[in-house]
């Protein structure tokens, strides 16, 4: 097959070859074309550069004409309105004299206008003193109706001062009663809930006694924790003599080295393991022993509790007595006090309202009211006066209607002659402008003369420069396109060398190819079949069965050693394995006679061995749907084994579509279906949260 592969490379040589001749010809083509474009280019780039910078000259005078040119049209436009508003105030000298006469002719309102808000004045406050006249008249009605209130209720005043005083004293006594009250309701009730809480206890034990029962039953316990420990100890001893006797070399003792023969053998064993029996019986009685002395003991440490409780209930139920008698003969003594505080209440209570009516007129006083009649006289007295210098001002001011037309018509001429007075200035304004703009408008018309340009022309040369541009364009669109042309024909032409280069190696190899099929062929009829197996079986048994049983002894299985027996029946026939499995007494069994989770167990070890005995280490193992076809107990059977198999393999790998398989994962990676793709995510195990 490989020199039918050469002889076709032979042919695509040929191909490969005239292919690299007419790219190498395409090649020259383009690049003289190259060539031909790019020495046009230069000449039109030079005719753009030219027209660009004739185009930036005439921008900068372009902006600079419309500038001057927008300015010179806002100049004039002012201009034509300062010179309407002139034509509009020719007369308006004449119109300020005219309204500033009008004004004198009116002098004499301004001193009437004075007069007008002196008066004004003059009625406020007017007004305001007959208010405080009618205050102080009120207030006076009011100070006399409390002064005869206050002498009636002054002896009530007295009655209740008496009685608040004597309320005060006994008002400690009073709260000492209703505490010492709260206090024996409180105890009686507390006393009450002890009576029935002993009630409910009934007799009471001597605590001595329940406590002595403890110590003795807690050593009696100890006693026996202690000779079952020894038991334990004898058990374990015996049952190691029993396994060195079983494993015992040449007949010697493996404890002191003695000559023993096979019945001295079997007499040690049946002593050992009746004792051992004897031993195992022994625990057990002594184990329940030990749980019902533990039992009773706490049922002893719980009525303990139980007794301490009862007589720290007795001891306050007899404090709780005494300190209610002691409380109620102190309350006798204080009834009658309590009987007078309760009598003082009621007076006060019938006392407070005239007591408080005293107190809101106690600070009436004679002199109060004397003080008011003398303010009310001086009040009266000023009035009387505004009175009279109202009637002075009302001769001087004359008819009111008269002097507020006049009021109104001085107003609005001030008005107008201050609006006038604003125009006038205006006017002067608008004519020191229009002087300005004359000289700016000549300023700006000589400007834009200077500058000596045209639009038309600056269209002209914009069009001629877009053309060139728009050729140069497609000029250079031209040498890109040739020059991806000639790239691409350059890398064909290196791709078919580097072809041709490795043909032409893979057709000399033709004469070592014919002489290595030969070889092959021969070490085909040598190994052939199952020959290459059956020699590694055969040199690779002793070391499978020596890992395959120090795996076992990892699993806590019934079977610790394995022995594996192969047919090696022909080099063209197929191996067969018989597996044989015995337990520490030596008894053996085949496969079909182990359960469902031991056969898992010796299935993944006996892989492992395999594995171990090919290479150095095993540093994983995969495992591919292990749960397939299997049911819930042999899946869970599977997951022991795995979870032995750790301390064996530093890492196993499950793939799996079991989600029992996560109860025993240190580490998930999860893959879901999600849309026409697999979405992939890190999952943390919950007893791995929070690490």
């Amino acid at each position: 097959a490989d020199i039918r592969v050469i002889e076709e490379q032979e042919k695509r040589l040929a191909d490969l070859i005239k292919e690299k001749e007419d790219k190498r010809n395409k090649l020259v083509n383009s690049q003289n074309e190259l060539n031909r474009l790019k020495d046009e280019e230069v000449p039109l780039i030079a005719n753009i550069e030219e027209l660009e910078n004739e185009l930036k000259v005439l921008e900068d005078k372009r902006n600079k004409y419309f500038v001057l040119d927008n300015q010179l049209s806002l100049a004039l436009q002012e201009k034509n309105e300062i010179s309407a508003f002139l034509e509009k105030v020719k007369s308006l000298d004449e119109e300020i004299k005219n309204v500033d006469n009008q004004i004198n002719q009116l002098s004499w309102v301004e001193k009437a206008s004075a007069y007008k808000e002196e008066l004004a004045t003059l009625v406020k406050q007017k007004g305001e003193i007959s208010r405080q006249i009618n205050k102080i008249t009120s207030e006076i009605e009011k100070v006399k109706k409390n002064l005869e209130l206050k002498n009636k209720l002054y002896p009530k005043f007295e009655e209740y001062q008496k009685a608040k005083d004597e309320y005060d004293k006994i008002m400690q006594v009073h709260e000492n009663y209703t505490r010492l009250s709260g206090e024996i309701k409180s105890l009686k009730t507390q006393l009450n809930r002890l009576k029935q809480q002993l009630d409910k206890l009934g007799k009471i034990e001597d605590i001595e006694v329940v406590k002595r029962k403890i110590e003795q039953l807690d050593e009696e316990v100890k006693r026996k924790r202690e000779e079952k420990a020894k038991n334990i100890a004898e058990k374990t001893r015996l049952e190691n003599v029993l396994k060195n006797l079983e494993n015992a070399e040449g007949g010697k003792c493996p404890v002191c080295g003695h000559q023993l023969d096979k019945d001295h053998i079997q007499k040690l064993v049946e002593e050992s393991t009746e004792r051992i029996g004897d031993l195992s019986s022994n625990i057990i009685n002594l184990e329940k022993e030990v749980k019902q002395g533990e039992k009773y003991l706490e049922e002893l440490r719980n009525k303990l509790n139980i007794l301490t409780k009862a007589w720290q209930i007795k001891s306050q139920y007899d404090t709780s007595q005494s300190s209610i008698e002691e409380k109620e003969k102190e309350l006798e003594s204080m009834e009658e006090l309590e009987e007078k505080y309760f009598q003082l209440q009621r007076s006060l209570k019938d006392l407070e309202p005239l007591f408080n009516q005293y107190l809101s007129v106690k600070e009436v006083t004679e002199e109060r009211l004397d003080e008011l009649l003398r303010d009310l006289s001086s009040f009266q007295s000023n009035l009387q006066e505004l009175e009279e210098k109202e009637k002075e001002l009302k001769e001087k001011i004359g008819d009111e209607k008269v002097l507020q037309k006049a009021e109104r018509d001085l107003q609005i001429l001030k008005q107008q002659y201050s609006q006038l007075l604003n125009k006038r200035g205006e006017k002067h304004a608008k004519e020191e402008r229009l002087n300005d703009l004359n000289q700016r408008i000549a300023e700006l018309k000589s400007k834009i003369s200077s500058l000596n340009y045209t639009e038309d022309y600056y269209k002209k040369v914009k069009e001629e420069h877009q053309n060139l541009d728009k050729r140069l364009r497609d000029l250079q669109n031209n040498i890109s396109a040739l020059e991806k042309e000639i790239e691409i024909l350059s890398a064909d032409i290196d791709n078919l060398s580097k072809k041709i280069d490795e043909d032409k190696k893979n057709v000399s190899k033709l004469p070592s190819l014919e002489n290595a099929i030969k070889k092959i062929d021969k070490l085909r009829s040598d190994l052939g079949g199952t020959g290459l197996q059956n020699f590694l079986i055969s040199a690779l048994k002793s070391k499978i069965e020596n890992n395959l049983t120090e795996i076992l002894g990892k699993f806590d299985l019934a079977y610790s050693t394995v022995e594996l027996d192969f047919d090696l029946s022909g080099r063209r026939n197929k191996s067969r394995a018989e597996i044989k499995l015995f337990n520490n007494a030596g008894q053996d069994f085949t496969v079909n006679q182990l359960s469902g989770g031991e056969r898992v167990a010796l299935g993944l070890a006996l892989r492992l061995a395999i594995a171990n005995s090919l290479m150095e280490d095993v540093g994983f193992m995969i495992l591919d749907e292990p749960t397939v076809h299997l049911d819930d107990e042999r899946k869970k059977e599977l997951m022991d084994v795995i979870r032995s198999s750790m301390g064996i393999v530093p890492q196993i790998m499950v793939v799996t579509h079991d989600e029992e398989v996560r109860d025993i994962s240190d580490y998930i990676i999860q893959v879901e279906a999600k849309g026409n793709g697999s979405r992939v995510k890190e999952v943390i195990p919950d007893d791995q949260q929070g690490l």
